[in-house]
């Protein structure tokens, strides 16, 4: 709940003048409420925290009200977006141990900015997502969890997936039907996509850069290894044409190998 002081005081350190923070305490103070259903009407009531609900400047001032955010969170990216906060984290497989201390070091300081602000962190809904992949994730051990806690002693939950901003995104693996990923010039070759996607989904690949070809629920593309090169890298990123939020993407890497003529 947003903190009517603490507002002020950033509009206030964002150069309102004089004349426009005293009109914004007029806007923000004395204002009642009631509920009306059914031709009943509750009592009137005194809102005492909070920016008026269903106005056009309330989305506008929360935003100013938690924009300072990201400068007292150091050594992690932050992006913001309305009341959801996505805190991200990079390292090298061998050190995900210190990436676990910087989260909880990234997640102490926003508490204690939450604190500050009197804006509580939602504990049940903060969740933690380890990102590896297919290959990365075998050198991890077996289970192995972030185990963060917050300031009051709450375990966050980690989870496979998460929805942001409605989007959630599946699991996608792509194949290929060459042995090890080899395939020498001018061979031809099939590469294959699959997400776990209801309804089904359609596909785009790439080669590098460049796109290849769309495919829809077999998800397959043949081509051959034409150009020397050493190695090419093929993605499939899958979507949805209902829209509902199906996207990924996977990457496999060929390996190009030339015949002496």
């Amino acid at each position: 709940m947003v903190d009517r002081e603490i507002l002020l005081q950033k509009l206030n350190a964002y150069g309102l003048t004089p004349v426009a923070r005293k009109w914004f305490s007029s806007y923000l103070t004395d204002r009642h409420q009631f509920i009306a259903l059914d031709n009943v009407t509750s009592d009137s009531a005194l809102v005492r925290h909070g920016v008026p609900q269903g106005s056009i400047l309330g989305p506008l001032l929360f935003v100013i009200y938690i924009n300072d955010l990201p400068l007292h969170v150091n050594g992690a990216d932050l992006d913001l977006y309305a009341d959801d906060t996505t805190l991200t984290l990079s390292a090298d497989i061998s050190a995900v141990d210190s990436l676990q201390d910087s989260l909880a070091a990234s997640l102490k300081e926003i508490e204690c900015w939450t604190h500050t602000n009197k804006l509580p962190l939602n504990e049940k809904k903060t969740k933690t997502l380890l990102v590896t992949g297919k290959r990365l994730g075998k050198k991890l051990p077996d289970g192995y969890n972030l185990s963060l806690k917050t300031m009051n002693g709450v375990s966050l939950e980690q989870v496979p997936s998460a929805k942001l901003l409605d989007y959630h995104p599946v699991k996608t693996t792509m194949t290929t039907n060459l042995t090890d990923n080899t395939v020498v010039m001018s061979e031809t070759f099939s590469i294959t996509c699959s997400a776990q996607a209801n309804p089904s989904a359609k596909y785009r690949f790439y080669e590098g850069n460049e796109y290849v070809d769309n495919a829809d629920n077999d998800a397959m593309i043949t081509t051959s290894a034409s150009e020397k090169v050493k190695m090419v890298n093929y993605s499939c990123i899958p979507f949805n044409v209902y829209g509902n939020g199906t996207k990924g993407e996977v990457a496999v890497t060929v390996y190009c190998k030339y015949l002496i003529e």
